[in-house]
């Protein structure tokens, strides 16, 4: 036990979410796993997610909050909160969180992506029952290390700074970060407020790209114009019209 957390560390798995899927039956709430390597890491909209070993901070954390399923996104906005304000706070940058759950910084007006996170919750009538946030952070990877661009080009704490920083050290503040806004949750106090000051996504024209089942369904597009109470994106169409935006993925646009 760590500072409230009961915590799992192993060289390399499958997937730290996986794995905490697999036991979480049988482990307490507030416990962290974390791995050097994942073999079949995985991100938002069965994405992969690879990072050579000891490069990396990859934890997954596993809640059993019992809170009213609308407050899950909570969770999302409380694992960004942690991740930009930990990173932020050991290297002097500006990190961000592009919605819902991108890790980033801009730099020279191009959004780079430093992690990510990613959700898996069960509900029982209603309620939270259970939550695994996987997070995973670009930490001392060189730039021949990060994997190639799709919509936003990858970047670590050592390719911007050129400094290596110590990983355990990253997660305990990590850790810390997290266990302060979710005892603020467990108060009522939702993290909308200070997340939504993390977002880059606001003021900018965006498209969102929502999906059903696993595919592509229609397109958003209009301005960021804040979120609500529950996470969701506010997007005010060409037409005036604010559309809220529970899922989907978001992208900047160059007409912003």
């Amino acid at each position: 036990m760590e500072n409230g957390w009961t915590i799992h560390r192993f060289d390399q798995l499958d997937s730290t979410n996986s794995w905490l899927k697999d036991r979480a039956g049988g482990k307490p709430h507030k416990t962290a796993v974390v791995a050097d390597f994942q073999t079949a890491g995985r991100g938002r909209l069965g994405r992969q997610w690879v990072a050579p070993p000891g490069t990396a901070l990859m934890v997954s954390l596993l809640l059993k909050p019992n809170w009213a399923v609308e407050r899950g996104a909570w969770l999302t906005m409380i694992a960004g909160l942690a991740a930009a304000e930990t990173l932020s706070q050991t290297s002097g940058l500006n990190i961000q969180l592009k919605w819902p759950n991108d890790v980033v910084i801009e730099q020279d007006g191009v959004l780079h992506k430093m992690g990510g996170i990613l959700q898996e919750a069960e509900t029982n009538d209603g309620r939270l029952t259970q939550a695994i946030m996987g997070i995973g952070l670009n930490i001392n990877m060189g730039p021949a290390d990060l994997p190639p661009a799709t919509h936003t080009p990858a970047c670590s704490l050592k390719s911007i700074t050129g400094d290596t920083f110590d990983r355990d050290d990253l997660l305990q503040q990590l850790l810390n970060g997290f266990g302060t806004h979710y005892a603020q949750a467990e108060q009522n106090q939702s993290p909308q407020h200070a997340w939504q000051d993390t977002l880059v996504t606001l003021g900018k024209r965006v498209t969102a790209t929502i999906m059903r089942d696993g595919n592509p369904s229609h397109q958003i597009i209009g301005m960021a114009t804040g979120v609500d109470e529950w996470g969701r994106l506010l997007i005010q169409t060409d037409s005036g019209k604010i559309e809220p935006v529970v899922a989907g993925d978001v992208t900047l646009r160059k007409d912003s």
